[in-house]
Parts: C-alpha cells; sequence; structure tokens
C-alpha cells in the first residue's frame, strides 16, 4: 500500500501557513465555493521538507471535525499537486468522462471507479481530476454527481482572501 503521508513529512498546517505557501510560490488555488450540507474545512496536510512546505497538499472537507486524508468514505478529500504531464485527452481515451466547465473547456476528467486503498466500506470512489493553471486537483467523493457540483463550483481564492 501507500506509505502514510506522514512518512515523507506530511503534517497539518494552518490556513494562515497554506496562504503564506500560495504567495510565496506565486500560485493561483481553486477552492470548492459550494460543499454538501454540514461540511466545512477541517484539514490541510502538506509537506514540510528542509525547502520548507511542498507539495502534494491535501485539503479534507468532512462533516465532523475529520482529520484524516486516509478517511475518503466519508468526506471529501482533494490533493493538490504540479500538473502531471498526460495530457487529459490521454485520460479520456483510456475511458475517462471528460469535465468541461461552462464555457466548453475541459478542464478534467471524472473516474466513477476509482481505487480507494484507504477506504475500508468499498474499493472504489467518483475522483474527479481537474487541471487548472499549472495544478492538479484530485478530488474524491462518494456520489458522484455531488462530486461534479463540487468541481464547478471551485474558485480561485482572491488575494483579498490571502491577506484577509
Amino acid at each position: 500500500g501507500t506509505p502514510p503521508f506522514e512518512t515523507v513529512g506530511g503534517r497539518t498546517i494552518s490556513y494562515e501557513e497554506l496562504m503564506k505557501f500560495i504567495v510565496f510560490r506565486n500560485l493561483t488555488i481553486y477552492l470548492p465555493s459550494w460543499l454538501p450540507h454540514d461540511f466545512s474545512l477541517t484539514a490541510i496536510w502538506a509537506r514540510d521538507s528542509s525547502h520548507g512546505l511542498e507539495f502534494p497538499l491535501i485539503i479534507v472537507y468532512s462533516r465532523g471535525n475529520v482529520t484524516d486524508y486516509r478517511a475518503r468514505e466519508d468526506n471529501l478529500v482533494m490533493e493538490v499537486m504540479k500538473a502531471s504531464p498526460a495530457p487529459l485527452k490521454q485520460y479520456i481515451e483510456d475511458g475517462a468522462t471528460p469535465i468541461y466547465d461552462a464555457n466548453g473547456k475541459l478542464i478534467g476528467v471524472l473516474l466513477r471507479d476509482a481505487y480507494c486503498p484507504t477506504c475500508t466500506s468499498r474499493k472504489t470512489l467518483s475522483l474527479a481530476m481537474v487541471r487548472i493553471d499549472g495544478l492538479d486537483y484530485l478530488i474524491s467523493f462518494r456520489d458522484t454527481s455531488t462530486l461534479l457540483k463540487i468541481v464547478h463550483s471551485m474558485k480561485q481564492l482572491s488575494i483579498k482572501q490571502l491577506l484577509s
């Protein structure tokens, strides 16, 4: 299986640390502006190395106070990393469903039955891979239509929010 994130320096970081990371690296980050009922942001994980914070970021949204990124069944887990060189069309050729934004631009792909190594009650989850501004967002959720609604609600974090 995949080694726990902690073994590679993963730790939870504060919202402020996330903002500093984004500003320092001059990144444009997109987060959902709509969440399912009772869901809120409960944890942000990042890799802490000798060079400071690094990708991947793992953002956990949950109903309770769940902070464990492995608990994917009941939570919304979003992994953010530098975009992979593989073109989105390649995933579509391999059977993934294309995801288009409101203007008809291809922004990602949907895998309805992505293998979930850390799930206990099920083997697969819906996974969306969204590619915006040089970053890939791997977002998993148990319900496909809700996941797509979350993806379509993604908005850029404004610098105003970053500095407030």
